[in-house]
């Protein structure tokens, strides 16, 4: 309720104004509400210098704003009993101040809020009114003290719009999954609504913008900004596309000449590619496909999308082999080794000589057999066997000499050997260059054994011994011999 003697204090005052030319203006900026909550509205001044009184009457649209309150009076002696409440049920509020003559005007800063009016809005997100400045039910007047004189100031009202929004959401959300599964063909839109325009809108990709492209299976997030700084954050979830899957099965090993690869698809494809390697070598619209050599065989399907699947799958064909054993020679001294080499395939399996074998899980063990023997080994691979064989012989040379003899000293002897093919003699006195012959001259001059080492085809060995005892000439070491008593005891 205005008060009455505001009122009367302010008619006396009108009998002895003059019009002020400085200009003067209350406003109101304009009003962004939110619909269905409450709004404050400032009622701000610019010019404002040695104001002693004012009066003037705000009107509203009540089917948009209904009033609430007025606070914030940043007047000296402004309080809620200088504004006219009764017909805000209306749409209308006044307000009468005076401020003390004895102190004189009041000079407020420029953008100064004198009060403050707060409203309930009304639901609705776009509704606008005007909130005005009106001479109803207070006729607009203010009053500047300039020293003892009073003048009626000029005076600018300037009313604004009233808006309401929603809470910033969006409207509208339309987004597409990939459309093969792991691509980059997804897309996303938003719709924002509520709020005030203009908006903004970001994502957590760094893209900017309502609609984004282009886009893989994932979580996108995004940021709503409307023009008054609401903001709104969600996230879109965007599904890979559809899977798809094929199989050709297992790697294999084939024991026939062909083999059929057959795709098992979880789609209908429309083509296959087939490729051995890296290199394509078919292209067949059913998923079967015969072939006959070894390799990696892979496969790729198109679907009608031009969604792909592929699968590899390793495919062998053992083939068939001759079984070898074999070594540097077939014939080899008592005691020696020699090393075996079995060819063909990797799985072997020794079955005979085992005991004179260095190992029986490689190919090429050492051997070393002490009689002749028959080595018998089984190679094979995934789908043939084969067997081999290797006969060792072992030579045994036999070295024979003449038998043990006798000489006079100085006699020359020829000694004998047989039995090898190359002989080396070794004692006394063996005349040059026969020591390698099978019957070598000597000249012992004592009694001496002769060594003899026989070579075979082989190259193996056999030694044997000669003993020749030198004398002297026998004629000379013969005693005399009594032919009357050849006993020496005088009697025939």
């Amino acid at each position: 309720m205005v008060n009455r003697h505001n009122i009367l204090f302010l008619f006396l005052l009108l009998a002895t104004v003059r019009l002020s030319g400085q200009n003067l203006s209350f406003y109101i900026d304009p009003v962004l509400a939110p619909a269905d909550g409450q709004v404050i509205v400032p009622v701000k001044c610019t010019g404002f210098e040695g104001i002693l009184g004012l009066q003037f009457s705000i009107n509203w649209d009540t089917s948009h704003l209904v009033f609430d309150t007025v606070s914030g009076f940043g007047l000296p002696l402004l309080s809620s009993s200088n504004f006219g409440t009764i017909q805000t049920g209306g749409g209308a509020l006044s307000v009468l101040w005076s401020g003390d003559p004895l102190v004189g005007g009041e000079s407020l800063s420029d953008s100064t809020a004198i009060f403050e009016i707060t409203f309930q809005v009304a639901e609705g997100c776009s509704n606008i009114s005007t909130i005005e400045f009106a001479d109803i039910p207070v006729e607009q007047l203010v009053i500047r003290l300039d020293g003892t004189t009073l003048t009626e100031v000029s005076t600018e009202y300037l009313g604004t719009n009233a808006i309401s929004f929603c809470p910033l959401l969006p409207n509208n959300t339309i987004f597409e999954a990939p459309i093969c599964e792991g691509d980059t063909t997804g897309s996303i839109d938003i719709s924002p609504a509520g709020g005030i325009p203009p908006y903004q809108i970001s994502w957590s990709n760094g893209r900017e913008g309502a609609s984004i492209v282009n886009l893989a299976a994932g979580t996108y997030t995004y940021t709503i900004t409307d023009g008054i700084g609401n903001i709104f954050i969600d996230s879109v979830l965007l599904a890979d596309g559809p899977p798809l899957s094929i199989s050709i099965g297992d790697d294999i090993v084939s024991c026939d000449d062909f083999f059929d690869l057959s795709a098992m698809a979880s789609d209908n494809f429309s083509s296959y590619e087939w490729y051995i390697g890296e290199n394509l070598f078919a292209t067949t619209t059913t998923p079967t496909l015969g072939v006959t050599s070894s390799g990696t065989y892979s496969v790729l399907a198109v679907n009608a999308r031009g969604c792909t699947a592929s699968d590899t799958m390793e495919i062998f064909f053992p083939q068939a082999f001759e079984a070898r054993l074999s070594s540097s020679k077939n014939t080899i001294c008592t005691g020696d080794t020699i090393s075996l080499q079995a060819t063909g395939a990797e799985n072997i399996e020794w079955i005979s000589g085992l005991e004179f074998l260095s190992s029986i899980e490689i190919p090429n063990p050492l051997a070393y057999p002490d009689l002749p023997t028959e080595f018998i080994v089984v190679l094979s691979n995934e789908c043939f066997m084969d067997t081999a064989s290797l006969f060792i012989d072992l030579s045994v040379p036999t070295a024979t000499t003449s038998p043990d003899t006798c000489v006079t000293k100085g006699v020359h002897l020829q000694l004998n050997a047989s039995g090898g093919i190359q002989y080396f003699w070794s004692g006394q006195s063996i005349e040059t260059g026969t020591d390698s012959l099978p019957d070598p001259m000597v000249s012992p001059t004592e009694s001496t054994t002769y060594f003899v080492t026989v070579f075979d085809e082989f190259g193996c060995t056999a030694t044997d011994s000669v003993r020749v005892e030198v004398v002297e000439n026998p004629l000379l070491n013969i005693p005399k011999v009594n032919l009357i008593s050849p006993n020496g005891d005088g009697k025939n």
